[in-house]
């Protein structure tokens, strides 16, 4: 599966015995139970059905996980000494893990002056860590996502701040393993950027990209009430550094509508998926497809239901969980989705408020889900739940982290 890893640093359980999610009552609260002590988890990211990293805040420190046995347990690796301020880089940190022996962190720190930018990356595991990059950081103050396309080229989204919604968007390119980074594309944002560059990243809203090993690259982002309507997908073919918009056809009756393209597309060589979340005053979850690269896009299904998560392990397998604690799964890239039944303790979870801050499906049976408790106090106090299913999505086991 071709995925970036978005990362939205917020806090899991850690410790203690897993929780099966098979109909089992939820815990006091109405939510599934979370376990002490927690760690902000910042992300998972599976390499196969075994392998895999993940990764967060404990205690002010960047911490780091492996598991070799599909998360029966995970073994807390070494990190890299990351000096930026903990309650800053919960918004802005990022990572990305391309193999299972190498990985890059990028966190932004301050001299008292301004940003700096610090690139970190491992090539035994995380047994070790070298300090790659540590440079003034003009770009902005926030790091949105890192994808790390093969273990040398990667691309780092930056921001130098949002409003009316609009965003400085600064896109970054690697090509050698973090060491240093060269500007592809920025847009202008709301205050005027002094080097914007032309048909660059679209500046509304919150932005989700994909980049393949040959230049190829998504960006999708979310378009409130435009007139006339449209679905902002858009797409690069050299390496982030110009963009077109890509057309997508809307069903009949959903003008005036605000759609969000959820996540990046799911690409396999020529064929891909594309799930689009509409709100307003219809609700809806459409899926697209191609067979070209991602050039054009033809409208596979409309689903009634408000979009919450969706996880592919191919361009054909897929869940879909909607806000009403409902899912459904495909087989065919969206053209049908069957609705399945939860298990009732994460229908309850969901339906008191929980959601779903991550979704990572590696076959057609085996997903990960990173479930969100927000928290009523602030995002540095929310608390998150790791899970795995091995039967499609039907029953759902929560995986603790090591110490």
């Amino acid at each position: 599966m071709s995925a970036i890893v978005l990362i939205v640093l917020v806090a899991t359980a850690c410790g203690g015995t897993p929780r099966h999610l098979a109909g089992a009552p939820a815990p006091a609260g109405g939510s599934v139970g979370t376990m002490a002590p927690p760690a902000r988890l910042s992300g998972v990211r599976m390499l196969s059905v075994s392998t895999g990293w993940a990764w967060g805040w404990r205690g002010g420190r960047l911490s780091l996980w492996r598991t070799s046995d599909g998360g029966e347990r995970w073994t807390e690796v070494s990190a890299p000494s990351v000096t930026a301020d903990p309650s800053f880089a919960s918004i802005t940190g990022v990572a990305d893990f391309p193999t299972a022996r190498e990985g890059i962190v990028a966190a932004l720190a301050s001299n008292g002056i301004g940003p700096l930018l610090e690139v970190f990356s491992t090539v035994d595991g995380g047994r070790t860590w070298k300090k790659v990059h540590d440079a003034a950081f003009a770009e902005g103050g926030a790091l949105l996502s890192l994808q790390m396309v093969t273990p040398r080229d990667g691309y780092l989204l930056a921001s130098a701040g949002f409003a009316m919604q609009r965003e400085q968007k600064t896109l970054l390119r690697t090509t050698d393993g973090g060491r240093t980074w060269q500007v592809a594309s920025s847009d202008t944002g709301y205050v005027p950027w002094p080097r914007p560059t032309s048909s660059a990243l679209p500046e509304e809203g919150d932005v989700r990209t994909l980049f393949r090993p040959d230049g190829t690259g998504f960006a999708g982002t979310t378009v409130e009430l435009e007139t006339p309507s449209f679905i902002g997908l858009y797409r690069s073919t050299n390496f982030g550094a110009t963009w077109r918009r890509v057309a997508l056809a809307l069903p009949p009756g959903l003008a005036s509508q605000d759609y969000t393209v959820t996540q990046a597309p799911v690409m396999d060589g020529e064929d891909g998926t594309l799930i689009v979340a509409v709100r307003g005053k219809d609700v809806a979850t459409l899926t697209y497809r191609t067979s070209d690269g991602g050039a054009s896009w033809t409208l596979a299904s409309r689903l009634n239901a408000m979009f919450l998560a969706a996880g592919f392990s191919s361009s054909e397998s897929g869940l879909l969980f909607s806000t009403d604690g409902r899912a459904w799964r495909t087989s065919d890239g969206g053209g049908t989705w069957t609705e399945m039944p939860l298990p009732a303790a994460l229908a309850r979870s969901l339906a008191a408020g929980d959601t779903i801050a991550e979704l990572d499906a590696l076959s057609p049976t085996v997903a990960w889900m990173v479930l969100l408790h927000p928290s009523t106090l602030s995002a540095a106090d929310d608390v998150t739940t790791l899970f795995v299913t091995h039967d499609g999505g039907r029953a759902w086991t929560s995986q603790a982290l090591g110490n």
